[in-house]
């Protein structure tokens, strides 16, 4: 059944905590796997937080315009208190000036909790790097289950929005709520026996040592076949990213953690891609999580007035909340970058500039390149 923000569906009212929400400790979490043209989407994603949940728990909720945030027409202020967590690890060190100057708290790991050398199946050990987004570095997000100083961790990927309050989201009692990715690529459904992916770019899990060491435990040990049958022959993971966290996930909730709850989410709420004609089809005030993957990522230029309104909505949204950032820092506003290659960085000293140069490489539009410092 799909949790939606209305009356719960049957099966999900189990799911759902009792008591005062107020009490429980939460975050939204990013994992951050190495330097790059990352700072100006967190400090974007952060600020579409606090148009939310202006409160964190710990200390106070960075420097953004939290409670006069006017960029969302549709947030409906939450009383309760989230935190802003980046995952990340010793190698990231040019980003963190600018992670701190936007209100995250960093926890730093020494890795995704396990090494190429130490899994077992020697196909995946080969082909890993190629395997998603990120190779076995995507691994870095099961740290979330480490955060064990909250009763609450939203991971989101850094190309997301949040667009309304999820204090719905927040109630669930679940060791893992989650989203699925639509059926391509030859992913049987499971009207024909088999699965939908699991979409590991946001996903809600509650924190707990215990599962994320059986979840270590079964990728190092597992075998990942590139049969048609994924993890173990179980039918999990023989699709995009299937060999690391979107396969081992759906493996370990769907077949092995069986006392560990699950639930799977309305992805058009809570992962809304722009990929199903019902999820386009959800008016901007219902969206909760907004996911810019078929809709293109606002900082590529590549602004696309034709496509279908939502995904238009979506990246006007991420640059009225970077404007926002820039007001509340007596900085001009940057107008929307509707072409590729002339992205201009947030001007904010703890910005490293040089991040971005790959994203402008037009001139006139990029004399701020020229100023940067020579290397070496």
């Amino acid at each position: 059944k799909l949790l939606g923000v209305g009356p719960a569906a049957a099966g999900v009212g189990a799911h759902v905590a009792t008591g005062d929400l107020s009490q429980l400790r939460l975050a939204v979490a990013v994992a951050v796997t190495s330097d790059g043209p990352y700072g100006d989407a967190l400090a974007v994603l952060h600020e579409s937080v606090r148009a939310v949940y202006p409160r964190a728990l710990r200390g106070d909720a960075g420097p953004g315009s939290g409670e006069n945030n006017t960029a969302n027409p549709h947030a409906v202020k939450s009383m309760l208190r989230v935190d802003t967590v980046a995952i990340l690890t010793p190698k990231v060190q040019r980003m963190r000036p600018m992670l701190r100057e936007f209100g995250w708290i960093l926890r730093e790991f020494e890795g995704p909790g396990m090494t190429y050398d130490e899994l077992q199946d020697e196909g995946l050990r080969k082909n890993i790097k190629k395997a998603g987004c990120c190779g076995l570095d995507e691994m870095l997000k099961l740290r979330a289950f480490q955060l064990t100083e909250y009763d609450r961790v939203l991971v989101l990927d850094g190309d997301t929005l949040l667009l309304g309050n999820i204090d719905r989201l927040w109630a669930l009692d679940v060791t893992l709520a989650y989203t699925r990715d639509g059926a391509g690529g030859g992913v049987r459904p499971p009207e024909d026996n088999g699965e939908y992916p699991f979409q590991g770019g946001v996903f809600m899990v509650r924190p707990d040592q215990a599962t994320y060491e059986r979840v270590v435990h079964g990728f190092r040990s597992g075998q990942f076949h590139k049969n048609g049958l994924g993890w173990n022959d179980s039918g999990s993971g023989f699709w995009y990213g299937g060999g690391t966290i979107q396969g081992i996930m759906p493996y370990m909730f769907r077949h092995v953690l069986r006392q560990a709850e699950s639930l799977e989410l309305d992805r058009c709420l809570y992962d809304n891609m722009g990929d199903e004609a019902r999820c386009k089809a959800l008016p901007e005030s219902q969206l909760r999580v907004y996911h810019f993957t078929i809709c293109s990522k606002p900082w590529s230029g590549y602004v696309f007035r034709s496509r279908h309104g939502q995904c238009l909505y979506a990246q006007e949204m991420w640059w009225e909340f970077r404007r926002q950032i820039e007001s509340a820092r007596g900085l001009p506003g940057t107008e929307t970058c509707t072409h590729r290659g002339r992205y201009t960085p947030i001007d904010v000293a703890a910005n490293d500039k040089a991040l971005y140069k790959e994203l402008c490489d037009k001139e006139p539009y990029c004399a701020w390149v020229k100023e940067l410092p020579k290397e070496g």
